[in-house]
């Protein structure tokens, strides 16, 4: 996916039953609503995988939603991918890891920052609770 890739978004879509997440049984329909300040213009959801990689789940646009169809869930990204450059016929071909290195590292900070606010939340309400 590689440089000039916009992440708008992080979700944890997860089912729960009596507290506790769980898997659907067969495929179900996310659909997820589109903001006006995200640029539709390559936009994509992206499944993260539990060992970082990332699937592109072929989400359409209908009716201002991003849909796509699933059979796990987990941590989805919405973003606008950078356009990849056009083929050169096969003149080439291409080895070596393709792990989008900034997107990844991108995902994380998203991730980092929202656990950081989380334990700052949670030290400022204890540390007033104790106060009282």
């Amino acid at each position: 996916f590689g440089g000039g890739s916009v992440v708008y978004a992080v979700f944890d879509i997860s089912l729960l039953r009596d507290g506790a997440k769980i898997q659907p049984n067969g495929n179900v329909g996310v659909r997820i609503l589109i903001d006006a300040a995200w640029d539709r213009a390559g936009l994509a959801v992206l499944r993260v995988e539990n060992d970082g990689a990332l699937t592109n789940m072929d989400a359409q646009i209908e009716d201002g939603y991003l849909v796509f169809e699933t059979g796990h869930f987990s941590d989805y990204v919405v973003a606008k991918l950078a356009a990849t450059p056009a083929s050169n016929g096969g003149g080439s071909s291409k080895t070596g890891d393709d792990t989008p290195v900034a997107f990844l590292a991108a995902i994380v900070l998203v991730a980092l920052a929202l656990l950081a606010g989380s334990v700052w939340g949670y030290i400022r309400l204890n540390g007033r609770r104790r106060r009282a």
